[in-house]
């Protein structure tokens, strides 16, 4: 059959209007015939079809046949009226309608208008209340949709110039489940789920306000759902001096709440990311307060189980700026400026990184007044693996990982404290690596007391207070380097406190073939210095034991006391390893025989290669004209011209040391660049030492000028806290 439709009058379907507002489409028309007269009156079967262009294009909903009744070839139909589907369409753009009858298809395609309902709630009327409801499926109550892929557009824009109003307000009045106060969805790769902007330069006014009473809501929630580019699930941005880009706060007095709550699931992704554009003044790019005993001012998640994600993620340009910064305003009790925690084996609690490649920049600061708080703390709740309850990563030459410094007579700098009581656990870990840096720096800036620059504690039988390796296999590392400026202080100081068992007071070791376990140098070229000292109270002790051999370039002496003072006993060297012993003995009728001591024995190597020697020194004449006959374990002593003599004698026996039979004049590899043996190595040895000693003032120069920076800015910091209180923030 050929018709042809004379007339069309189509209503918005608005699926975010009012509960009343219908949800279909009113459409009404007249098919006549070739001659341009009505078709009979009959039941029809008809079909409905929307496109995105007059001609051609793309098809975007299809009714399926629809039996419609048609009376002086006029018809009436609700597209989207059960048992046809739902039109699901924005109508953000232009649509055209197609009708099919009998299975002839009209044309022209026929473009739909909007009318009535469509006005209302378009909000084209000044102050005109707009909402919605949906009772199932996955449809929003409210939804803009602005469909340029390019510029700042906004699918939703809210504008407050109220010193204390909101520029978007969502409320989830659920009391379980989900819910969101705000949801914003993006899929630009620059875009913005949700953006608020506060015009008010002054007053604690909103980009963005969300809340909900909801134990399991969410005040503002942002999802942005492209996978690459900079994309935000939440953007905040305020002009004022003293605003907030984004807000949180959690007034719950009790529970696991969150004053700002952010989640990523890429692997690369941030689960919070503030930043504040402000290039002075105390401008923050996240803060978070949370007014319950167990509360969280912030908190970020990140739920990847792979990749170099971040719970948490700040950073800071600014060449004296602050990646994160956490402060307890707390005068008393166990307070955390920051507290980090971690479950994965190789994880990471907290990772501070300062990506400026110079300056005195902090991958993280953290700072607490209480006396008994923290400044940073950090917890790790994985019980196996490499995990790190704090990890801090510098990229500059002259930056830290992690600094500690404590000003107090009897404070500490950087405490760490591994609590497994099995395991190679550390309690600090250092790792540099730069062909001239140090593992771990630690300063304790007080001139007065028992500070420390760096302090480590462990409470496993096999674990380690402070551990410091060094991994670069060239240039001057040092695993651990501590310097002493007092003239009676000590470089290195360790104690061992136990009482009992194998520990040692310092402890070094060396996997390189031509390594030091333990270096110590006494620069100075006069005094008594003592490059290592070693010293133990108990009388069968040992000041220094050494495993394997000992060499050395200079004397080798015992001091004893005289009536001249503290002197010098000089060993006795031999191009052989030997040991001795000695005793006395008499000839009786011509003849003595000696068993050697059986102990002595186990000592030393007796056989046809090996001989002992004996040396005899005789008391009385009897002993005199004897001959010595060996054994492998013993000797005779025999008068050969008086068979009958009788005399007393002394003797001494030498015999090469067990295991070391071949010991012969040996080179010593060790010492080829010992300058005491090699004098022309002088002048190099003293090259290196002045650019070092060079490099150390340098360095000291630089701390010094970082410590006095320092102070000014705690200086500052302290007129601030004396008049500035910790923000309070309406929850209105």
């Amino acid at each position: 059959m050929k018709g042809m439709i004379s007339f069309v009058l189509a209503v918005l379907l608005c699926g975010i209007a009012l509960a009343e507002i219908p949800q279909v489409i009113s459409y009404q028309g007249k098919v006549t015939d070739a001659s341009g007269n009505p078709i009979a009156n009959d039941t029809y079967t008809m079909g409905f079809r929307i496109y995105d262009a007059l001609s051609g294009g793309t098809q975007l909903w299809d009714s399926g046949d629809c039996s419609i009744a048609v009376a002086g070839g006029v018809f009436s139909v609700l597209l989207g009226e059960s048992p046809q589907p739902l039109l699901g369409l924005d109508f953000s753009q232009e649509y055209w309608l197609e009708v099919v009858v009998g299975g002839d298809t009209q044309s022209p395609r026929v473009k739909m208008g909007s009318v009535g309902y469509a006005y209302m709630a378009s909000g084209l009327v000044a102050g005109t209340e707009v909402s919605g409801s949906v009772t199932s499926g996955t449809y929003a109550a409210i939804k803009g949709t602005n469909a340029a892929t390019t510029g700042i557009v906004y699918g939703l824009c809210g504008l407050s110039s109220s010193t204390a109003g909101r520029g978007v307000a969502g409320f989830s009045t659920a009391s379980a489940g989900l819910c969101s106060g705000v949801y914003g969805q993006c899929t630009s790769t620059g875009g913005r789920g949700v953006e608020g902007y506060a015009q008010s330069s002054t007053g604690p006014n909103f980009g963005v306000y969300g809340s909900s009473p909801s134990s399991g809501g969410t005040g503002v929630y942002g999802l942005a759902y492209s996978s690459v580019g900079a994309t935000r699930g939440v953007t905040g941005i305020v002009p004022s001096s003293s605003g907030r880009g984004v807000c949180g706060e959690a007034t719950a007095t009790g529970g696991d709440t969150y004053g700002v709550y952010g989640t990523s699931a890429s692997s690369g992704g941030t689960g919070i990311c503030g930043e504040a554009l402000a290039t002075s003044g105390g401008a923050r790019g996240v803060v978070g307060l949370s007014s319950a005993t167990g509360g969280t001012g912030v908190r970020g998640e990140a739920l990847a189980t792979n990749g170099y994600t971040k719970g948490v993620y700040g950073s800071s340009r600014s060449t004296a700026g602050v990646g994160v910064h956490g402060q307890t305003w707390a005068t008393t009790g166990t307070t955390r400026a920051v507290v980090g925690t971690n479950a994965s084996v190789e994880g990471t609690a907290i990772s501070g990184y300062s990506g400026v490649h110079s300056g005195t920049n902090y991958g993280v600061v953290g700072e607490c007044l209480s006396p008994d708080g923290n400044g940073i703390y950090g917890i790790n709740s994985a019980t196996m693996g490499y995990a790190g309850a704090i990890h801090g990563l510098a990229m500059s030459s002259a930056g830290r990982g992690v600094s500690g410094e404590c000003n107090g007579t009897a404070g500490i700098g950087v405490v760490g404290w591994a609590g497994a009581t099995t395991g190679s656990t550390n309690g600090v870990f250092g790792y540099s690596a730069s062909s001239a840096g140090a593992g771990v720096v630690g300063q304790a800036a007080a001139t007065t007391g028992q500070p420390h620059g760096v302090y480590g504690a462990a409470s496993s039988t096999g674990g380690r207070g402070v551990t410091g390796v060094a991994t670069a296999t060239s240039g001057t590392t040092q695993g651990g380097y501590f310097e002493s400026y007092s003239t009676s202080g000590t470089g290195v100081y360790g104690y061992a406190t136990a009482a009992s068992g194998t520990t040692s007071g310092v402890y070094g070791q060396t996997s390189s073939t031509t390594g030091r376990g333990t270096v110590g140098w006494a620069t100075a070229g006069t005094g008594t210095g003592r490059g290592v000292y070693g010293r133990s109270d108990s009388p069968s002790g040992y000041g220094v034991y050494y495993q394997g051999g000992l060499a050395g370039s200079g004397t080798k002496s015992c001091v004893v006391r005289t009536s001249k003072g503290p002197t010098l006993m000089y060993c006795q060297e031999s191009p052989e390893n030997w040991f001795e012993d000695f005793g006395e003995a008499t000839l009786v009728d011509g003849r003595c025989h000696i068993e050697l001591d059986p102990l002595f024995l186990e000592t030393v190597t007796v056989d046809e290669l090996n001989p002992m020697h004996v040396f005899i020194q005789p008391y009385d004449q009897g002993a005199v004209g004897v001959v010595v006959h060996r054994s492998s374990t013993s000797f005779d002593v025999v008068n050969l011209s008086d068979g009958s003599a009788n005399g007393a004698f002394s003797y001494r026996v030498v015999a090469k040391r067990q295991g070391f039979e071949a010991k012969r004049l040996d080179v010593c590899e060790a010492a080829r660049d010992d300058s005491f043996l090699y004098p022309e190595l002088r002048e190099k040895e003293q090259a290196e030492l002045a650019a070092e000693e060079a490099r150390h003032g340098e360095e000291r120069t630089r701390r010094d000028e970082e410590r006095v920076r320092m102070e000014e800015e705690r200086a500052v910091s302290s007129q601030e806290r004396a008049f500035v209180q910790p923000p309070q923030i309406s929850a209105n």
